[in-house]
C-alpha cells in the first residue's frame, strides 16, 4: 500500500480540483428547464426577469405570511441587468440544464443587493411604472426615418419589469404618460389599492419616486442573490416561462423601428417562434440589428 505524505496529500487535491475546474465540473444549484435569456429583454417580457420575479414573490409571500402584512398582495420588481449596455456579449445566454452559482451571478449580477419590500398604493406604482417608461424613445409613426426603440443611455438596471400586474406602453406617447393600463387579476388598479412589491436597497435608496424609508415594510440582512438560490434549490427544476404580463402596443411605422441585441438573437426568435423580429445587420461593434414589428410582437401579451 503507497503512503502519501501530507504535503503530496495536498498536491494531489489540488490537482483533482484544478481537473474538475477544466473540464468544466462545477457543483449544481438547481436545474431550469427553458433556456435564460436576456436577448430582447427591453422590449418583452424574458426568462432572467421572470426568474427573479418569481424567486422574489415567493420569498415575499413566505416572510410575510404571519405579518400584519399577510393579506397584501406581493408584486415583485426586476431589471434585465445583462442586456448589451457593456458590449455584444453583455447578455445572459443560459440554455436549459444545470444552474451553477456562477450562472446565478450571470442572471443577477449585483451580489451585494439585499431584498427589500416597499408597501406602495396603485398611484406609486403607476409613477414607478410611468418613470421606467422614460427607457423608451418616443416613436413618431408617421416618420420614414429608421427609430430606435430604446434609449442606449437609459442603464438596464433601471428598467424595472413588475410581476404580478398587467400593463402596456404606448411608446408614441410623451414620457409620463404612456401606460395605457394597469391591472391586477383583470381589473383595473385603484389610486390607493395597496401591494407589497419586492424589490432590492439600491432601488430603495435611489432615485425612483415613492422610494422613502417609511415605505420600506421588509428589509432582512439577505441578498437577493441568496433568495433566487434558496427559490431554486427548493423548486428545481425551475421553468421562468414569460407570463407576458407587459408589453409595449402594437402599431404600425412608416420606417423601420429598431432594436440592437447580439447576433444570436436571430436564431433564439426562430428556435421560440417570436413573431415581428427580424435582423437587418451586424454593427462595427458586433451588435445585431433588429426590426421590430411592434404590431405582430404585441400579439403575445394581446392574446
Amino acid at each position: 500500500m503507497i503512503k502519501f505524505g501530507r504535503s503530496m496529500a495536498v498536491i494531489l487535491l489540488l490537482s483533482a480540483a484544478l481537473i474538475l475546474s477544466n473540464t468544466g465540473q462545477v457543483e449544481a444549484l438547481g436545474e431550469t428547464e427553458v433556456d435564460i435569456k436576456s436577448y430582447f429583454s427591453r422590449i418583452m417580457d424574458s426568462t432572467p426577469t421572470q426568474l427573479i420575479n418569481e424567486a422574489q414573490i415567493w420569498h415575499g409571500e413566505e416572510e410575510l405570511s404571519d405579518t400584519e402584512y399577510a393579506d397584501y398582495p406581493v408584486l415583485s420588481a426586476a431589471a434585465p441587468f445583462k442586456a448589451g449596455r457593456l458590449g455584444r456579449n453583455d447578455f445572459t445566454m443560459i440554455p436549459a440544464g444545470n444552474l451553477s452559482q456562477e450562472e446565478l451571478e450571470e442572471i443577477y449580477i449585483y451580489e451585494d443587493n439585499l431584498i427589500r419590500g416597499l408597501l406602495l398604493n396603485g398611484e406609486e406604482i403607476r409613477d414607478w411604472l410611468e418613470h421606467v417608461g422614460e427607457h423608451f424613445n418616443r416613436i413618431d409613426p408617421e416618420s420614414s426615418e429608421d427609430q430606435y426603440i430604446v434609449d442606449d443611455d437609459k442603464p438596464p438596471y433601471n428598467h424595472d419589469i413588475i410581476e404580478g400586474i398587467e400593463y402596456e406602453y404606448d411608446i408614441r406617447q410623451p414620457a409620463g404618460e404612456r401606460l395605457n393600463y394597469l391591472l391586477f387579476q383583470e381589473e383595473e388598479i385603484d389610486a390607493d389599492d395597496e401591494f407589497i412589491v419586492m424589490t432590492n436597497d439600491h432601488r430603495v435608496d435611489g432615485d425612483f419616486p415613492h422610494m422613502e424609508e417609511e415605505n420600506v415594510v421588509y428589509s432582512p440582512d439577505l441578498t437577493n442573490l441568496e433568495v433566487m438560490k434558496n427559490y431554486i434549490q427548493k423548486f428545481s427544476p425551475v421553468t421562468p416561462d414569460p407570463t407576458v404580463n407587459w408589453g409595449l402596443q402594437g402599431f404600425e411605422a412608416e420606417g423601420d423601428l429598431l432594436y440592437e441585441s447580439n447576433p444570436d438573437g436571430e436564431e433564439y426568435v426562430r428556435a421560440m417562434g417570436i413573431p415581428g423580429i427580424e435582423m437587418l445587420e451586424t454593427t462595427r461593434r458586433g451588435y445585431g440589428v433588429f426590426s421590430i414589428d411592434l404590431k405582430s410582437l404585441a400579439e403575445q401579451h394581446e392574446k
